[in-house]
């Protein structure tokens, strides 16, 4: 399966039945494709190391939470490039990706950092929302 949202199949590479059919992913397929797993999990693996480190003052730990913020946030759009297959709309893909990021973090309810003081009703009601709108967006080249 390919990492990114496809408009439709490339050219030779076979659906899941082998068909090789030309079917724009299927909107739970979207879903799962848009979101980045891949940067969120690494922002949890690095928030709970921070928040299990009682060792570091509050500062100090805000600052990394931040730092792992941003490299997520630089980080979604550069791994999906580098994910990206021939004829991958990988632009709708990276934008859609890159504005989920920062309210998964958010849903997260870090204790540092700029997120430290969530609500944790409105980020589960702000992933929620996102979460289903994007399985109306089609991708497009």
């Amino acid at each position: 399966m390919a990492r990114l949202a496809r408009y439709r199949r490339a050219p030779g590479v076979a659906d899941d039945a082998g068909l090789g059919s030309a079917a724009v992913d299927k909107p739970i397929d979207r879903v799962a494709k848009y979101v980045p797993a891949e940067t969120v999990t690494l922002f949890l693996g690095a928030k709970n190391l921070i928040e299990a480190n009682v060792a570091w003052p509050a500062e100090k730990a805000a600052i990394w939470m931040n730092i792992c913020f941003v490299i997520g946030v630089v980080g979604t759009p550069v791994y999906l490039f580098l994910r990206r297959e021939r004829d991958q709309p990988w632009i709708v893909n990276t934008l859609i990706a890159t504005i989920a990021f920062p309210l998964w973090a958010y849903a997260l309810g870090c204790k540092f950092g700029w997120f430290a003081r969530n609500d944790p009703t409105v980020a589960g009601l702000l992933v929620i929302i996102y979460t289903f709108a994007l399985a109306l967006v089609p991708p497009k080249r």
